[in-house]
């Protein structure tokens, strides 16, 4: 006997919750990821509304499955080939990273100064180290977190720079290179503004599409 539309609704919406949590995926993650808000999400989960086609088939990319498995009373199963982390993994990962950095840096700050290295240089292991971390972090957050966590992590890694070349380049007029910090600073504030005010367009369209369909 067919579904009714309520019925398609309902399987669709049990399926799409069912697929998000095996990715190991909020719904604001989910939202981001295919550019469109958590509230939409949400009522598609509650079965108050009917994502298109093309829409299930990026939640299916995103989360490994097939997307004709959403039509399914049984719940649908992800592709073995690939394994999701939750966030809590994600961040102990990207913990562990910066904390090979860190247990790097103390070796070689203590085989150097076994070796009777000045300290000035011993101590411009540990100054290289942040920056360093800095790159993790960013590459880590850009991969896995929302952007304001990448940019943070850029600007972390601007000002150790920074701060690095000011302490132990010794020429006249070194102070300037937090100026132009700074201005390397504003450029990152504006192009991540561009970048959410450009996803915030994107998803207002695609939301205003999505009101059409339904």
């Amino acid at each position: 006997m067919p579904r009714s539309e309520q019925e398609l609704k309902e399987t669709i919406a049990k399926n799409i919750a069912e697929v998000r949590k095996k990715s190991g995926l909020t719904q604001s993650e989910l939202a981001e990821k295919i550019n469109y808000s958590d509230k939409s999400v949400s009522k598609w989960e509650r079965a108050e509304g009917l994502p298109d086609l093309y829409v299930l088939s990026q939640i299916a990319e995103v989360c490994s499955a097939e997307p004709g498995d959403f039509f399914l009373n049984e719940p649908p199963k992800l592709k073995e080939t690939v394994k999701k982390l939750s966030t809590k993994a994600k961040i102990l990962i990207t913990a562990i990273a910066v904390g090979l950095v860190v247990l790097v840096a103390t070796v070689v700050y203590l085989v150097l100064g076994i070796c009777g290295l000045d300290a000035k240089y011993l101590n411009l292991v540990y100054y290289c180290m942040v920056p360093i971390s800095a790159i993790v972090l960013t590459v880590f957050t850009a991969i896995w977190f929302k952007r304001i966590y990448s940019g943070l992590s850029v600007t972390l890694l601007i000002w150790s720079i920074a701060f690095g070349v000011w302490k132990y380049v010794s020429i006249n007029g070194i102070h300037y290179i937090f100026e132009v910090a700074a201005a390397l600073q504003v450029l990152v504030v504006l192009w991540y503004v561009f970048l959410l005010v450009h996803s915030r367009d994107k998803k207002t369209k695609t939301e205003n599409q999505d009101v059409g369909h339904n």
